[in-house]
Formats: C-alpha cells, sequence, structure tokens
C-alpha cells in the first residue's frame, strides 16, 4: 500500500472515530446520478419542454429540481 492510500485510509478512520465520538452518521457521498420510474406521458413532455427550451432532459431536470429546492 503507497503511503497517499495509507494516510487516506487513515484519515477515512479518523473521520469514523470522530463522527462516533460525537453521536453522528457519517455523510454519505452522492454520485449525482438519479434514476427514475415515470409515465411515458410525463417523460414525453419533459422532452418536449427540454427541447423548446434548448436544454437537454438532464439540464432541464436538474435546473427545475434547484428552482424547487431554492423555494423550500
Amino acid at each position: 500500500m503507497t503511503e497517499l492510500t495509507t494516510d487516506f485510509h487513515n484519515a477515512i478512520n479518523h473521520y469514523l472515530d470522530v463522527c462516533r465520538q460525537c453521536g453522528e452518521k457519517p455523510q454519505k457521498n452522492y454520485s449525482g446520478k438519479l434514476t427514475l420510474r415515470i409515465p411515458p406521458d410525463i417523460h414525453a413532455n419533459i422532452a418536449a419542454i427540454a427541447a423548446h427550451t434548448g436544454k437537454s432532459i438532464n439540464k432541464w431536470v436538474a435546473e427545475t429540481l434547484e428552482d424547487v429546492i431554492q423555494t423550500h
């Protein structure tokens, strides 16, 4: 194991120990991938709106979700 890998493992173990000592759950990292199952007609409407705005479905959905988050 390289020194960098060992240091990384030590840092993670330290973080987990601190979380245990403080009674907190460690933060989970998210990949940024979200798979949804939606009705085909909703999918089609999203695709049409995204195309109308000149955006990909992914970009349109991400921006729409961000707008919803900002209003809460």
